[in-house]
């Protein structure tokens, strides 16, 4: 009997000391291109994949149903190497694959640590009990070495990627969306996310190779000035390639964005923003709702842009002007409901009224706001909704871009292809004044292969101008 309960104490004391020692020492720092991040086994947290990063909050999945649980933190971001990595724009696809390699390769060198520390762990459970017996010893390393084998066996077999799908949510409620968002499309559809920038970048590839279709359309769409209009970025690099090239390819002038060029404007959003500096044209800027502070400082400090804020603009003879969505500079992203956008545009009316003169396009990021400002500017431009249309009302032509990005992570939660879209417009000067007399549409597939390139000629709308 003696026997018997010594054999468990000598047990129980490996079990503890393979548990301390996996809990104590259970961790990896590892670092992903800018990205520094510590990868831990916590015994605290059984059945749990946690995700931190601070100060944000942190997002948890019941993902296996082993003992162990899996804690990855983001320790820190080095903005200046993310800024350079933007700069240089390695191919998504490529960079996505090192980090999922780079990933792995941790976690297997975790998987050696703990086997490592397991054995050791039962060592020190045996040692700390001043047992004598040599074999003692090695029961203990062996039974440390099988438990933290089984728990890490179960943990594999068990796993649920699927878990994310339904995740809890700790933290700024501000960023739980995307947050979520991240990790459920991250984690749950890399590859599909790696084979749609695939066919992205395959179709930018033959959209541009054939470009010259468009141009052969005919010069009476020809302008005195082209200015593109994007909207609703989201983040997403592949939408400044997508600029950068349509901007070079239809030789444009300037560019005008209304809004949305980030997702909750937080730090590590705004180091995409410097690939604005390379375009070397005017870019004309009005906030949309999930803008911040932050995302509209930067943007100021940029030498080629322009924020619209309620004041007029002359860029190249054009007369611009854009009011910013409220939330731009509130906490919230949510976007004004009818109400406050039938008040809103009230309100864009009586600006517009004191202007000493009529501008040539209005810049508005909400859809609801701009369908309430039609027959007050000629041309329109608006974003928001995500979806590309062209009307004329009350002698107004109100563009609606789509979404330049995809709709950016928030495209994935859509069964639906949400393309790249933009659009040129062609503006022809009569005296001070220019006048729309084309729209060149540019949409791009994010899902199948193909695009399409679509103009629209307003000679009505010309004709009436010059009439009056």
């Amino acid at each position: 009997m003696k026997r018997f309960l010594a054999f468990l104490l000598v047990s129980f004391a490996i079990i503890v000391g393979a548990a301390f020692a996996l809990y104590a020492f259970g961790n990896t720092e590892f670092r992903i291109a800018a990205l520094q991040a510590q990868l831990k086994l916590d015994l605290t947290k059984p059945g749990v994949t946690e995700i931190q990063v601070p100060p944000l909050g942190k997002i948890k999945a019941y993902t296996h149903k082993s003992p162990v649980g899996i804690v990855i933190t983001l320790e820190s971001i080095d903005l200046n190497q993310l800024k350079k990595m933007v700069e240089d724009t390695p191919k998504t696809t490529e960079l996505l694959n090192e980090v999922r390699r780079n990933v792995e390769k941790n976690f297997q060198a975790l998987i050696y640590k703990s086997l490592l520390l397991g054995g050791c762990g039962g060592l020190l459970g045996v040692l700390l009990l001043q047992r004598k017996k040599w074999y003692e010893y090695l029961y203990g390393a062996l039974l440390g070495l099988v438990i933290v084998t089984l728990a890490l066996s179960f943990t594999y077999k068990s796993y649920n990627f699927q878990a994310f799908e339904n995740p809890e949510y700790e933290g700024m409620l501000k960023t739980a969306p995307w947050m979520i968002g991240l990790v459920q499309n991250g984690i749950t559809k890399f590859d599909l996310w790696s084979k749609q920038l695939q066919t992205v970048a395959d179709n930018l590839y033959d959209m541009f190779r054939r470009v010259d279709t468009l141009e052969a359309m005919g010069p009476a769409a020809n302008g005195d000035l082209r200015v593109l209009h994007v909207s609703d970025l989201h983040n997403n690099p592949a939408a400044f390639d997508f600029i950068e090239q349509v901007a070079t390819t239809f030789k444009v002038d300037l560019v005008i964005d209304t809004g949305d060029i980030s997702d909750f404007g937080t730090p590590v959003e705004t180091v995409l923003l410097d690939r604005l500096k390379r375009m070397g044209i005017p870019y004309v800027f009005v906030p949309g709702n999930h803008e911040t502070r932050e995302v509209i400082n930067e943007l100021r400090g940029l030498p080629n842009v322009t924020v619209l804020e309620g004041q007029p603009v002359n860029v190249k003879g054009l007369k611009i002007i854009g009011f910013p969505d409220p939330s731009a500079y509130e906490q919230s992203i949510t976007a004004p409901d009818d109400k406050t956008a039938g008040l809103l545009a009230q309100k864009f009316t009586k600006s517009l009224t004191k202007m000493p003169e009529k501008p040539d396009i209005l810049a508005v990021h909400n859809n609801r706001i701009a369908l309430r400002m039609a027959g007050k500017v000629p041309v329109i431009l608006h974003g928001h909704d995500h979806a590309y249309k062209i009307n004329i009302r009350n002698k107004s032509v109100i563009i609606d871009a789509g979404t330049t990005g995809a709709a950016g992570i928030g495209g994935f939660k859509s069964k639906n292809d949400i393309p790249y879209s933009l659009v040129v417009l062609q503006l022809k000067k009569e005296l001070s004044d220019y006048h729309l007399i084309a729209a060149d549409t540019i949409k791009v597939s994010n899902l199948q292969s193909g695009y399409s390139l679509e103009r629209r000629i307003f000679p009505e709308i010309y004709q009436q101008v010059k009439k009056e």
